[in-house]
């Protein structure tokens, strides 16, 4: 019987260390899948914000196109503001002087016949009379 337990003992212990064999196989193995996972999480993770920063430069770029087309119709509607201002105040002084000749042409109209009267032609006084 002693031969009986010395081969259960051998038996046992080999099944020990084939066991413990496939743990650290196992353990090994389950590393490297993590690794891996970890490997491919971080590559994917890399890619998406590389797409992320080229989405953020394409819309930085886009917005700087537009903000300086607004700049340029700013520029614009300020020239034409000034021009429409330039114009405005031409008209101002012509209509001051507009009314300003007016005031004079009555003042003129009402002052001048005044100072002035109508002389008759003696033409005319003379025609009438002789017929």
């Amino acid at each position: 019987m002693d031969e009986g337990y010395k081969r259960l003992i051998e038996r046992l212990e080999q099944d020990m260390r084939d066991h413990k064999q496939e743990i650290r196989d196992r353990d090994a193995r389950l590393q490297a899948d993590a690794a891996e996972r970890e490997k491919r999480y971080h590559d994917e993770a890399k890619e998406r914000e590389e797409r992320i920063m080229k989405t953020l430069e394409r819309m930085e770029s886009k917005l700087d196109s537009t903000v300086e087309r607004m700049d340029a119709k700013i520029d614009t509607i300020s020239d034409k503001i000034v021009e429409t201002h330039r114009h405005t105040q031409i008209m101002s002084v012509t209509v001051i002087l507009g009314v300003a000749a007016m005031v004079v042409a009555a003042i003129v109209g009402i002052i001048w016949p005044t100072f002035h009267p109508p002389s008759t032609p003696a033409t005319s006084t003379n025609a009438i009379s002789s017929k």
